[in-house]
């Protein structure tokens, strides 16, 4: 502890850091007192000057009380009465010197100065007033009861600008608490100037001061003017003749002088003179205190010690309201310097005020003091405890010796006759403090504890009645609460007040003496009640049923009541009887508990964890290895071996109750099973932990909320479940996928960093076990990001037929695609596929078709989806089958799953959720083959039928065989319409094209290489076009033969006609006498020859007969080969009979009399639908099986065998 502490200093000041002060302390120590220790001032070092600024920082001349300083007196004044004695002067003229001179002179106390001396030549740093840590007595026997201390000052009127109000404030502050204040000057003579210089400064500064304020009247010190290095050593006696001829002969004199010395004497009274010659001849005032002093001076110093200094050094007293007061402790003190500072600073504080707060804390002090000697009286009352022999009074005589070895007293309390309260038998009483008490209890309650039938065998400790300590507190105080009403009503308190103080007073007081009564009566009652647990533990563990042990808590509850009337103690018995009570259901469950700790014990060995025995399953899980953890199980042959291992070995122990061994058999297995669970539950859930936090890393990109792997973890690892790759690969692509859709996140670059870093940080072996790492490995590579890549992105993925994958990704990069994914692919020869995040990012490169690498594509096409306007109602009713909703977009797209709720409808694009009607219609992939070549088309250029909408568009392929690929939206039935190849009629950029269209899903479509159903529908209709055509252009050369063949007949028959006209005139003309009969007959026969020949129809069986061309026909007599016309061939005859034929079925021709009678049909043809007729057909099938005969039974001869 520093030997002086700062009381009062100015607000703001500064130290050359050179100086270090005039204190036994370096700059550092100033720093750390100030700043650290009492932690009142802030300090900055600028320039090698430490500037001090105090925290509350007023003005730079104020002063301020230190509270932390005051505060350490009160350990070393210890409430005694304090007197100070204070030495003010000029700066550097030996103040701190005569204080560590006058210290010497009282004390032979030798730890240091109090205040370290600076060379007179040095620049004075001493900043305020200062106080001694030392209290001293002084001589006398009126100062045996006050502590002396010492008061530094700042010197006085320095000349370095400091205003002088400051040294006035100072000094007032030093007046007010010194009971001697000594004027010291170095001053050789009484005619030198020198001498009346302080005098005169002193009464022209202070005059002004004094005169405001007439308080400073009542409480002067006594002054002594001390002359330093005097020229000569002189008795007492001559010291006052040289004060009373100066005193004469400055007064004698018309000047300032005079009225100066008239102020000294009004203001401080008498003033004692005394002189000191130089204490070491010889040597600077540094040297002083080490040196021996010279006797003359030393004696001389005593001299005016005792006569001007000790009979002086009365305690500061006060005088308010006729009473006296003492400056008590620290209260008063700050209380004292904290009103001075503030009337010396403002010079308007009443100082009345002042004294009536000294007052005031000096009767509170007072009070506290009575209350004080009442709790020590007490205290030597209530310091015992009675002990009394259960059975044996040997007993009493060991606690006898043991109290007295521990320095207790005994007395032999026995009485002759007892009574119900007061039984008869030994007694004795054990007194001393209570603390010892307590601790000496204690220590017995200990002992019977470890002693087996310990209270059986020893002795009933019964602690002093804390209501008879209550009623003696209560009783003092109804005795002190009249004077302490007297002593406190002159300064304002109300009864009520003064009842409250002597309240706090006796709280304050004895409070510790009823704590520690208390505690005492505690002790004793713990000891009984550990004694009491310790006989019902003995007897529950031989207690064989649940009634016996029942039977044994009642009895120990009896006993607890009974010794609550015995001790007169309001303890919490019932908190006795409680724990009691918890100890039979401790006892009670034991043997579950122990079923519990073995499972326990044969998980923890077959984890083989690091963890000591001692450590908890829970802890032994948390320490197990990766490979430990996840690879462990208990089979059903190690249950049974357990089983058995507690009926054999544990249950039996002595060491248990013996309840443990009357333990139902399917108890037991009960007991066993839910063990076991609960281990596996554990297991599971630590598994799950690690595996959560080891995917919450790898999966760190995607910003996923710990729920949500934790949710994946909770799914994966259930008991009795064998996980793989694919189950937590599923999981993992639900999960990330559903989280990507809600937060729209950008899911590829995920993708790409997630597989870095599971190949640059893998899952660790030491968390997951060799074999479940490799597990997630496979998953998060490979089984999730594939099933992603289907789920989430097929819409936007193309295959790359190339072998360079960075050149893929920089080239896809350049195209301004910043967002895509590549991965490697074997289908189709392709190597890369590149997964896109856009419709736009994936048009971008199908149409860079004049690029070499991206000639030869393959789009991936999607399963077919469904889509509806964004509704409430349908998130609500099909939840689980949404795939992606956007209010902003007004549009809900549903997974395949909605398949499930279509199914439950009809026809029709309207579903009902939630009682309202929603629409919704599916989304699917048309290819459309061939497409016109087109550079580019919009997909708004291109219509496909009505009710049909065209969302995206992409042209892939050759311009001499280009493929359309369209998503599109329609209804329910047009999309059944396109399941098949069909030849469709389409609109682009309003022409008409004719192309082969069919819906298509979760596959892969090349531009080098259409589907093949959908080229092999294309193949047949060209096919059908070529065999049309082919067939057209018979029929026109067999019309082209009949034209000529009728006209070559026509010819040939004008030719005849000519020619048989010619013979018919030649005739007329040779046969003119013919008869006009026969003229007119030949006439006729002519005009009845027909123009031309009809050829017979053939009929199988029957023969054709040539029409008679008359006898004058050329060739008449060569027979003509009959024309036989097949089914067929009727058919195809006659153009009006086609087209009428080819509209209609087999059922229609036949109902049909007049053309089935033409063409002769049997019954036995077949019936087919108007899509299968096809004329063509039937003549090709005709001539592969004309010749066949038909087998009755069948009615299409495409049927044969």
């Amino acid at each position: 502890m520093p030997r002086s502490l700062p009381l009062v200093l100015p607000a703001q000041f500064q130290v050359e850091m050179v100086d270090a002060g005039e204190r036994d302390i370096d700059f550092a120590l100033l720093r750390h007192l100030l700043c650290e220790e009492l932690g009142d001032f802030k300090c900055d070092v600028r320039d090698g000057t430490a500037f001090f600024v105090h925290r509350t920082a007023p003005g730079k001349t104020e002063l301020v009380v230190l509270r932390s300083a005051v505060e350490r007196l009160d350990g070393l004044v210890n409430h005694r009465k304090m007197s100070f004695l204070s030495v003010v002067g000029k700066p550097r003229e030996g103040k701190s010197t005569l204080l560590e001179l006058m210290r010497r002179h009282c004390s032979e106390y030798d730890g240091g100065a109090l205040f370290k001396c600076s060379d007179a030549t040095e620049k004075a740093c001493t900043k305020g007033l200062w106080v001694s840590m030392q209290p001293l007595t002084a001589p006398g026997a009126l100062n045996r009861d006050t502590a002396l201390l010492f008061l530094d000052s700042e010197g006085l009127f320095a000349e370095d600008g400091t205003d002088p109000d400051y040294f006035v404030r100072l000094f007032t502050i030093t007046c007010v608490l010194s009971s001697v204040m000594i004027l010291n000057n170095k001053i050789s003579n009484t005619v030198d100037e020198g001498f009346k210089a302080p005098l005169y400064r002193l009464a022209v500064q202070y005059k002004s001061f004094f005169d405001k304020n007439e308080w400073i009247e009542e409480h002067k010190p006594k002054v002594l003017y001390l002359a330093r290095d005097w020229n000569s050593l002189q008795n007492l006696e001559q010291d006052q003749a040289a004060w009373v001829e100066a005193s004469d002969r400055l007064s004698s004199r018309k000047s300032d002088m005079r009225d100066s010395m008239r102020f000294i004497s009004d203001a401080f009274g008498t003033v004692s003179f005394g002189t000191l010659p130089s204490p070491v001849p010889g040597v600077n005032k540094e040297d002083v205190v080490s040196k021996v002093l010279e006797v003359g001076f030393r004696d001389k110093l005593g001299a005016i010690l005792a006569k001007h200094v000790w009979p002086n050094l009365s305690p500061k007293q006060f005088e308010s309201d006729g009473r006296t007061c003492f400056l008590k402790g620290s209260e008063q003190l700050l209380e004292l310097l904290q009103d001075t500072v503030k009337a010396v600073s403002t010079e308007s504080l009443p100082w009345h005020a002042t004294l009536h707060k000294v007052r005031e804390k000096a009767a509170l002090e007072w009070l506290c003091g009575e209350v004080q000697k009442l709790a020590a009286e007490l205290e030597q009352q209530f310091n015992y405890v009675d002990a009394r022999a259960r059975s044996d009074p040997i007993a009493l005589k060991d606690l006898a010796q043991r109290a007295r070895h521990a320095q207790l007293e005994v007395f032999d309390e026995t009485r002759g006759r007892g009574s119900a309260s007061e039984p008869q038998g030994p007694r004795l009483r054990v007194s001393g403090p209570l603390e010892k008490l307590r601790s000496f209890l204690g220590d017995l309650r200990i002992e019977a504890v470890q002693s087996l039938g310990a209270a059986s065998r020893t002795f009933l400790i019964v602690p002093l009645k804390i209501q008879d300590l209550l009623r003696q507190i209560a009783e003092g105080r109804e005795g002190l609460a009249q004077p302490a009403e007297t002593e406190l009503a002159p300064l304002g308190y109300s009864p009520q007040a003064a009842a409250a103080s002597l309240d706090s007073a006796f709280d304050k007081q004895t409070k510790t003496l009823v704590v520690a009564a208390r505690d005492l009566g505690q002790s004793c009652v713990g000891r009984e009640i550990q004694c009491i647990r310790q006989v019902f533990d003995e007897g529950a563990k031989r207690a064989t049923s649940p009634e016996e042990l029942q039977k044994l808590l009642e009895e120990k509850h009896q006993l607890l009541h009974s010794l609550s009337e015995v001790y007169g103690f309001a303890s919490d018995w019932t908190a006795a009887e409680l724990d009691l009570d918890k100890a039979r259901d401790q006892i009670l469950a034991q043997p579950s508990a122990t079923v519990q700790k073995e499972v326990y014990r044969a998980f923890r060995r077959k984890l083989r964890a690091s963890a000591s025995q001692e450590a908890t399953w829970e802890e032994a899980l948390k320490q197990s290895s990766g490979e430990q953890l996840f690879s462990m199980t208990m089979s059903a042959q190690e249950k049974e071996l357990l089983k058995s291992f507690l009926v054999d070995h544990i249950f039996p122990s002595e060491e248990l109750p013996k309840l443990c061994r009357h333990v139902p058999e399917e108890v037991l297995t009960a007991w066993l099973s839910k063990d076991i669970e609960e281990c596996e539950a554990a297991l599971c859930q630590e598994r799950r932990r690690r595996l959560q936090k080891e995917l919450l890393r790898l999966v760190a990109r995607f910003k996923v909320e710990s729920s949500v792997i934790v949710e994946v973890c909770q799914d994966f690892l259930q008991p009795g479940r064998n996980p793989s790759r694919q189950v937590l690969g599923q999981l993992l692509r639900t999960a990330l996928q559903a989280h990507c859709a809600r937060v729209q996140l950008d899911f590829l670059p995920c993708i790409e960093e997630t597989q870095k870093l599971v190949q640059q940080d893998p899952p660790k072996p030491e968390e997951l076990g060799t074999s479940y790492a490799e597990t997630v490995t496979a998953a998060l590579c490979v089984e999730a990001w594939q099933d992603l890549d289907a789920a989430g992105f097929g819409d936007y993925q193309l295959a790359v037929f190339t072998e360079d994958k960075e050149k893929l990704k920089k080239m896809i990069k350049d195209f301004g695609v910043r967002s895509f994914h590549v991965q490697g692919l074997e289908t189709s020869g392709a190597s890369f596929k590149v997964i896109l995040n856009s419709e736009g990012d994936l048009l971008k490169l199908v149409r860079m078709r004049n690029v070499k690498m991206f000639q030869q594509l393959g789009v991936w096409l999607p399963s077919a989806r469904w889509a509806s306007r964004y509704y409430e109602k349908a998130l609500q009713s099909w939840e689980r089958h949404v795939l992606t909703s956007s209010r902003n977009n007004d549009l809900i797209q549903y997974k395949d799953s909605f398949e499930e709720v279509a199914r439950g409808y009809d026809s029709g694009d309207v579903f009902h959720a939630g009682g309202e009607e929603i629409s919704v219609r599916s989304r699917f992939s048309l290819v459309l083959y061939p497409f016109p070549a087109y550079a580019a088309v919009a997909a708004r250029e291109v219509e496909i039928a009505d009710g049909v909408q065209v969302l995206s568009l992409a042209i892939v392929g050759p311009s001499d065989c280009q493929m359309a690929i369209a998503w599109v939206e329609a209804s329910r039935d047009v999309k059944n319409i396109f399941q098949r190849p069909i030849l469709w009629m389409v609109s682009c950029r309003e022409q008409k094209v004719s192309v082969v269209a069919m819906a298509k899903s979760a596959e892969w479509v090349w531009s080098s290489d259409p589907p093949a159903d959908v080229q092999s529908a294309w193949d047949e209709e060209q096919r059908l076009d070529a065999e049309k055509a082919a067939e057209q252009r018979r029929l026109e050369v067999e019309k082209e033969k009949e034209a000529k063949a009728a006209s070559e007949a026509e010819e040939e028959e004008r030719r005849r006609a000519e020619e048989a006209a010619a013979a018919a005139e030649a005739a007329l003309a040779t046969e003119a006498a013919a008869s006009a009969s026969a003229a007119a007959q030949d006439d006729e026969v002519a005009a009845s020859v027909p123009a031309t020949v009809d050829l017979p129809v053939a009929t199988p069986g029957s023969e054709v007969v040539a029409p008679d061309a008359g006898p004058s026909a050329p060739g008449a007599d060569e027979p003509e080969v009959p024309v036989v016309m097949s089914l067929f061939e009727k058919m195809f005859q006659d153009d009006e009979m086609f087209d009428e034929l080819k509209q209609n079925s087999v059922s229609d021709i036949l109902n049909k009399e007049a053309v089935h009678q033409v063409l002769e049909l049997s019954q036995d043809l077949a019936e087919c639908p108007p899509s299968e007729w096809c004329p063509k057909l039937y003549q090709q099938k005709f001539d592969e099986v004309k010749d066949l005969p038909l087998p009755p039974g069948y009615k299409d001869p495409r049927a044969l065998p």
